[in-house]
């Protein structure tokens, strides 16, 4: 009698390679100018779905962890990787050094040269300072339970036991949690940065100014993210063209 299991192993580990080779002959192709991708829509959430998902996250452990992606837009490998000594608490800044990769449950760090986009320092809104205050205290609370076998004193956010937490470990499980908690529906956890850099763009922010703050390299980039526009921000461009425009015929209907 066959043994399912190892077939059912053996048909993911066949699909996962056949899948992984259609992405490298799709990267070469592309690259080779043989193959050109049209521009795709960033995936946002609604602005009232974004403060469920912040309320949602309140009763999760590494809750500020929520607060910084949605405000700051920080990718999640680099939320992960920040350290205490990246926050100014006097000048409210905090500093993006490193972001932190897995590959098949192995962490990689990787190091921010200054004089690339992605080592920028950030100011903190105030919800911002406040989670990572309330944050702070209860780690230390965590540290003096574990006491010496705490493994990594200078991270924001790790496990119970202090090591590093694993990006793959927060997209599965918290932040599926989080989603299913705020009734939100699913999108890749990425849609927390598009949210926040849209909401830069609704907030009235230069795109110049939200492109350092995203540590973008080509501003194009921070373009196309902004070409998304809120609903409700469409509707009051709607209502301000008719307000501008409300001496005409037209716009009486004439």
């Amino acid at each position: 009698q066959p043994d399912f299991r190892t077939i059912s192993d053996f048909r993911k580990r066949h699909l996962k390679a056949l899948s992984d080779l259609f992405l490298q002959v799709v990267k070469i192709c592309k690259k080779a100018g043989l193959v050109r991708l049209g521009p795709q829509q960033p995936t946002v959430f609604a602005p009232d779905e974004a403060r469920r998902i912040l309320e949602a996250a309140q009763e999760e452990r590494l809750h500020a962890s929520f607060v910084i992606a949605i405000y700051l837009g920080l990718r999640i490998g680099e939320l992960l990787a920040l350290e205490w000594g990246d926050v100014d608490w006097d000048e409210k800044t905090i500093t993006i050094r490193r972001q932190f990769n897995d590959a098949n449950g192995k962490l990689i760090r990787q190091d921010f040269p200054k004089t690339k986009s992605g080592y920028r320092t950030l100011d903190m809104p105030d919800a911002v300072v406040a989670a990572l205050r309330k944050w702070r205290v209860e780690q230390a609370k965590e540290r003096l339970l574990v006491g010496e076998a705490w493994v990594e004193p200078n991270l924001i956010f790790t496990t119970q036991i202090g090591t590093p937490y694993l990006p793959n470990n927060w997209r599965k499980r918290d932040y599926r949690r989080v989603l299913e908690r705020a009734g939100v529906p699913y999108r890749k956890p990425h849609a927390l940065r598009h949210t926040a850099i849209t909401a830069m763009g609704a907030a009235g922010l230069p795109a110049r100014t939200a492109q350092e703050l995203a540590g973008h390299s080509n501003i194009g980039v921070t373009l196309g993210i902004y070409s998304h526009v809120f609903r409700d921000d469409k509707r009051a461009a709607a209502k301000a063209l008719d307000q501008f425009w409300g001496n005409t015929k037209e716009s009486r209907g004439s």
